[in-house]
């Protein structure tokens, strides 16, 4: 990808994404990837400053229209443990403060982690692996990155506020998705994506979680 594609907006309908990877936690090789005027790469994101926040409320500003929804989709943090980061946190409610962005879309850990409701805008701080060839390697069993989830979110066409939301959960197995269990819903310290002790991110218990997904239903 080259430098001007990089940092431009991908519209996809009424959506503008912000694609863009942060070098956190030991993955300052992660640098080697941003773009350059003569080199092809990411949108590296150098930090979580205000600065930082500031460029992508430019971008977003200079090609929003009314009914747009703006998601800043990043790539940061480890890829294991329940931690949402003091600045990762602060990142996202800025963006959605002074950015417009309705769904802040967290990805780089192998389980889900922590959701954030804030002003009515949903951050999701790692959503985990949706299918992966991780099956049999020991040493994270407690994380139980065999559980995926599909998010189902709604929002107002004018506001960008989030009207619905709702959880379905899956299992991997034998590199297929198969339907999770109610133990395994409910499994562990987050009640699988509800409330999040660990990560210091206001959360919202009362996301619909469903076990199995044969149709899906929005709910609010």
């Amino acid at each position: 990808m080259q430098l001007a594609e990089a940092f431009e907006p991908k519209q996809q309908a009424a959506k503008f994404i912000f694609p863009a990877k942060h070098p956190l936690y030991g993955i300052e090789s992660l640098v080697e990837w941003a773009v350059t005027p003569v080199a092809a790469g990411v949108n590296l994101i150098s930090d979580f400053t205000d600065e930082s926040v500031a460029r992508i409320a430019e971008q977003a500003e200079s090609v929003w229209r009314p009914g747009d929804l703006v998601i800043a989709s990043i790539h940061w943090g480890a890829n294991w443990g329940y931690e949402s980061p003091k600045e990762q946190r602060r990142f996202a409610r800025a963006l959605i403060d002074r950015a417009n962005v309705s769904l802040v879309h967290g990805h780089s850990s192998h389980h889900a982690k922590a959701i954030e409701i804030y002003k009515d805008r949903l951050i999701l701080y790692g959503c985990g692996d949706f299918l992966n060839d991780y099956e049999g390697i020991r040493s994270y069993e407690e994380f139980r990155g065999d559980l995926a989830a599909m998010y189902f979110a709604g929002f107002e066409a004018l506001t960008g506020r989030l009207a619905s939301r709702e959880l379905t959960v899956l299992q991997i197995r034998r590199f297929q998705l198969v339907p999770a269990s109610r133990a395994y819903v409910e499994w562990g310290p987050v009640n699988y994506l509800g409330c999040h002790a660990t990560s210091g991110a206001a959360t919202d218990a009362d996301i619909p979680r469903r076990a199995y997904p044969p149709t899906h239903t929005a709910a609010s």
